[in-house]
């Protein structure tokens, strides 16, 4: 629902997540990066996924920056 609303709505900038529940960030960002239409909206992540190895598969996917998060993710 959301890449689709993206579609019709471009936003200017996006803050991701890495860990989400149906697609995960790095499957967004590579949804972005293939339509035209989305492909130039800055893309960030901000997540508490602070391994190096995480940042580096998100910039090798054409994130625009990796912002890791100080405080750690809630236990559901």
């Amino acid at each position: 629902m959301g890449l689709a609303l993206a579609l019709a709505h471009p936003p200017d900038l996006v803050l991701c997540n890495v860990l989400l529940p149906v697609l995960d960030g790095y499957g967004v960002l590579a949804h972005f990066t293939q339509h035209p239409r989305l492909a130039g909206v800055p893309f960030i992540f901000l997540t508490a996924q602070a391994d190096p190895a995480d940042q580096r598969r998100a910039m090798a996917l054409g994130a625009d920056d990796y912002l890791t998060r100080p405080w750690p993710r809630p236990s559901c």
